[in-house]
């Protein structure tokens, strides 16, 4: 039972794979397409074990002090004396990766945004959204303390777990359902 209570903390981050819902419909191949999905999902599950494992072996039980334990576990690594400090090679990762959920998020925010509005080209949303986007990310914490109450208060729980993994995908099949029977209705209709 510990293990399912403390895994529900680690899907609310998991789910954001649910971002790939959005792209679903542009794709050409979907079995190429889900192939591709499935190799990430296992490619991110086995780096961020292996990350989880190496952090854990290096500070054992004060693992839970650290904000950033990967980031120190890695001022602890030397190869041979030539490699070292390789925080530099960690941030890099970290922040490029950061960037690239950004532009994903924030692509799906103004795309689905234009659908919802009928709207026939999203660039028209491009610079309002990315102007709130700035706004809201500097009014959204004043210091780390504050944003970790955040993240330990409201985003990690059920509630969360069930938005992302559970209500927004079944939302979404309904609406493909009641799509699917509407055309089906159609089509029967056209051809009486």
């Amino acid at each position: 039972m510990p293990s399912i209570k403390g895994s529900v903390a680690l899907y609310t981050w998991f789910a954001q794979f649910g971002i790939i819902y959005f792209f679903l419909p542009y794709l050409t191949n979907r079995e190429k397409g889900m192939k591709s999905g499935s190799i990430s999902v296992l490619a991110v599950t086995i780096t961020l074990m292996l990350t989880n494992i190496i952090v854990i072996l290096v500070f054992g039980r004060v693992t839970e002090n650290f904000t950033a334990p990967l980031m120190s576990a890695t001022r602890y690594i030397s190869i041979a004396e030539f490699l070292s400090h390789l925080e530099a090679l960690v941030m890099a990762i970290w922040i490029a990766g950061t960037f690239i959920k950004i532009c994903v998020f924030y692509y799906a925010i103004v795309l689905g945004t234009a659908q919802w509005f009928n709207l026939s080209n999203y660039r028209s949303l491009v610079l309002p959204t990315g102007f709130l986007i700035g706004v809201f990310a500097m009014q959204a914490f004043l210091n780390s303390a504050e944003a970790s109450e955040h993240f330990q208060e409201v985003s990690h729980g059920l509630t969360d777990t069930l938005l992302y993994g559970l209500i927004i995908p079944m939302f979404l099949l309904l609406i493909t359902y009641i799509r699917k029977m509407k055309t089906f209705k159609q089509k029967g209709r056209g051809g009486k």
